[in-house]
């Protein structure tokens, strides 16, 4: 049977197959162990049916449900995109004024205040997207027709800095992008087209260089096109894509390559509506939920509020958040804000919230898994004979670099059990001299390499308590 400290190293080579130091936190954690992010409140562009109205953003604070107006935009501006930045706190819109070729790009607080116009008429109004890590914001619309550089009959993209500054174009396709989501994770920026004609996805670089359809109007379900005037798209922490089909008002995912696409959730109800008018989509990776809105008119083609519906990642679970007290408010872009939370560890082992399954066991040095138990020597067994045949498919060492470290932790497990504790010993430190090259090599970047030197340190503190 595998002692504690063999279980220490062991696993300290299973999460190099992952290039997971972030696997600690299970995609939960931005800036540390201690911290997670919650979804606090949702953001939405709220439309009166009447272009002559003021239009508003409005906040739903998502632990009480309550909806409230965080600013108006007076009449005649008109709302044309929505997006966040969530690390400044601010809130980024693209507005046109009605029935005038003037179109700008504006930031200010989330609840408002300190706005600034950032951009005015260089680019045109439209679906707008904020890359907090790389510092800019995505923006499509017809900037010819607003006084700007590009042709007047076309649907372009530009990005610039947060402050506005160095506006260039995003060489794209000419289209209506409704949907425009940055992936800075893997450097990709993702669009979806709100055409009647091209119904699809495309991927591209951040600087909008190599573009490639994922999803056509090739791509059909049942005679029906995946992809089909669609709306706001997002993506959650496994790059899965998500995108809102206006056409027969769904929602539907696929992964990152845009295989395996599925509709998960259908919003119409043809028994009850004409149609719902579904517009917005946000995924709240923390608690795994997906948001979306709709605004359903009924068979007499009345009015009715405007509903915001949450469910689980894969559409199951839905459950109506809120409605709008108006009936004639139509809703289009929403956007999520998260506020960090810092919740009790009550044994100290650095596991917190409902994550520590052990939450009296202190289970630190023991707990690579990190769900607060203190492992053992079966689960990691398991772990060993499913991990060690893949350890170098991800692509984080070659096959000889990754045997070579697991020959020296399967000789340093053997002596562990015959009690040889000065050979084991030797092994680790050699363990770590291979970790320390890796490094110099550029093979692991400092922060993995200090990890697994950590972890060796820790088993080598078990065998000589």
């Amino acid at each position: 049977m595998m002692t504690k400290n063999l279980i220490v190293a062991y696993k300290a080579i299973l999460l190099l197959r992952h290039k997971l130091i972030v696997f600690f936190i299970s995609c939960l954690s931005i800036t540390g162990l201690n911290t997670v992010y919650a979804a606090d409140a949702l953001y939405m562009v709220a439309i009166p049916a009447s272009v002559i109205q003021d239009q508003y953003i409005r906040r739903i604070d998502l632990n009480t449900n309550v909806m409230t107006d965080a600013f108006t935009l007076d009449f005649p501006a008109r709302f044309s995109g929505m997006a966040i930045d969530e690390p400044n706190g601010k809130i980024y819109w693209s507005q046109t004024k009605y029935a005038q070729n003037d179109c700008s790009v504006w930031k200010a607080n989330l609840d408002g205040t300190n706005r600034e116009q950032i951009v005015v008429g260089q680019v045109g109004a439209g679906v707008i997207a904020v890359d907090s890590v790389n510092g800019k914001v995505y923006i499509n619309g017809n900037s010819g027709g607003c006084g700007g550089s590009g042709p007047a009959d076309g649907y372009w993209v530009h990005r610039f800095n947060l402050d506005g500054t160095n506006i260039e174009p995003v060489p794209v396709r000419n289209d209506q992008w409704y949907g425009i989501a940055p992936n800075p994770d893997t450097g990709k920026l993702y669009f979806a087209s709100g055409s009647s004609y091209f119904k699809d996805i495309l991927r591209s670089n951040l600087d909008g260089t190599g573009p490639e359809v994922l999803i056509s109007r090739n791509d059909l379900v049942d005679g029906e096109f995946v992809v089909n005037t669609a709306r706001q798209i997002d993506i959650d922490f496994n790059n899965t894509i998500y995108w809102i089909n206006a056409v027969h008002d769904s929602i539907w995912r696929a992964d990152s390559d845009g295989n395996n696409y599925e509709m998960i959730v259908d919003i119409t109800d043809t028994t009850k509506y004409k149609y719902v008018a579904a517009w917005g989509v946000q995924v709240d990776n923390v608690a795994g939920k997906l948001y979306w809105h709709r605004h359903p008119r009924p068979l007499d083609n009345s009015f009715l509020p405007t509903e915001v519906w949450r469910s689980d990642l894969d559409g199951n679970n839905k459950e109506l958040v809120v409605k709008t007290v108006r009936t004639d408010i139509i809703a289009s872009y929403l956007a999520l804000v998260q506020t960090e939370i810092i919740p009790e560890d009550e044994d100290g082992d650095g596991v917190i919230g409902d994550k520590d399954k052990c939450p009296l066991e202190d289970a630190s040095g023991y707990d690579f898994d990190q769900d607060g138990c203190i492992d053992n020597s079966a689960e990691t067994a398991e772990l060993i004979i499913i991990e060690i045949e893949n350890l170098s498919l991800s692509g984080v060492l070659s096959n000889s670099d990754t045997n070579k470290l697991l020959n020296v932790m399967e000789d340093a497990a053997k002596l562990i059990e015959l009690g040889n504790l000065e050979a084991a010993t030797d092994k680790l430190n050699n363990f770590k001299k291979k970790i320390r090259r890796l490094v110099i090599k550029g093979k692991l970047t400092e922060e993995q390499g200090d990890f697994y030197l950590n972890a060796a340190d820790a088993t080598l503190a078990v065998l000589y308590p």
